[in-house]
């Protein structure tokens, strides 16, 4: 799922494991928006850790 995630003003940054199969990429869906509803912000941002 997500590696980490930080909140800088209004944007939301999330970091995503390189490798997702199906069912983690629909849980990580799901904890983003999850994020989003309790943060608010006004952009995210993706980025995939090295692994």
């Amino acid at each position: 799922m997500l590696t980490g995630y930080s909140v800088d003003g209004d944007t939301l940054h999330v970091i995503l494991h390189c490798n997702l199969d199906i069912t983690t990429r629909a849980a990580a869906a799901l904890e983003i928006e999850a994020l989003i509803r309790s943060h608010g912000p006004r952009r995210v941002t993706r980025s995939q850790d090295g692994h």
